[in-house]
């Protein structure tokens, strides 16, 4: 996974959100992980995906 820090997330916001449809972006502050960019669609799908299991669980 690619990394950035969070001043260069800011510095390049526009390019890290057209990395982020590639592939997540993880962000480090400090030298921590503290967040983790990626497209609407991945996003989507791991929401649909929690959904499945949730619903697969109650059954």
């Amino acid at each position: 996974m690619n990394t950035l820090s969070a001043n260069e997330a800011k510095i390049h916001f526009g390019d890290l959100l057209l990395k982020a449809q590639q592939a997540p972006i993880q962000i480090n502050k400090n030298g921590k992980p503290v967040a983790v960019v990626i497209s609407a669609d991945a996003y989507q799908s791991i929401e649909t995906l929690k959904l499945h299991l949730l619903q697969s669980k109650a059954v």
